[in-house]
């Protein structure tokens, strides 16, 4: 008996698999939205900042990437030479976020 939709569509126990959306779809675009919301907000306050201050807060958020980067680094760092490479490189960047604000 040839294979129907219909009858592909159907799982092993017989439940019905959506074949249009795939899973967490519906959980990424809610993630986006949500994202965009909240940069959208921060968006209206760097409209009313000078271009000096708009190269300043992104002078700061590049940094604190770096800074959320190494974090992670020195979570899975074992070699003791490297995670004291890392604290200096955190103590740096610290540092620097500091003399920004």
């Amino acid at each position: 008996m040839p294979l129907t939709v219909a009858a592909a569509r159907e799982g092993p126990v017989g439940t019905a698999y959506n074949f249009c959306v795939a899973r967490g779809w519906e959980s990424k675009s809610v993630e986006l939205q949500q994202d965009d919301a909240s940069s959208s907000s921060t968006g209206e306050r760097k409209r009313h900042l000078t271009p000096a201050q708009r190269e300043i807060e992104s002078r700061k958020e590049g940094l604190k990437l770096s800074r959320r980067r190494i974090l992670e680094q020195l979570q899975s760092a074992e070699n003791p030479r490297y995670r004291k490479i890392l604290e200096h490189a955190l103590a740096e960047l610290d540092e620097q976020i500091t003399r920004l604000v």
